[in-house]
């Protein structure tokens, strides 16, 4: 499911929430975000929540700004860094 249809690949939480709940719901097991910073969001948090109760996983590669990310640690167990 690809998130961005903006030229730059921006991108709101609020669509990268649906887009995690939607993969939820057609059976994916793993979905991948990347992006530039290292911030989380609630609604982020809330459908990765939502993905492992339909037995899926989050994966998120931060960094690619360049910036050390070996501190950066969620707040839950179900999203992988």
């Amino acid at each position: 499911v690809k998130v961005s249809r903006l030229a730059s690949g921006d991108s709101s939480y609020s669509a990268l929430s649906g887009c995690i709940e939607h993969a939820a719901n057609i059976g994916a097991k793993v979905v991948n975000l990347s992006y530039g910073g290292l911030y989380m969001s609630s609604a982020i948090d809330r459908s990765a929540a939502y993905m492992r109760r339909r037995g899926g996983v989050v994966v998120i590669s931060a960094g690619n700004d360049k910036r050390d990310i070996s501190s950066y640690a969620p707040s839950n167990n179900y999203i992988l860094v």
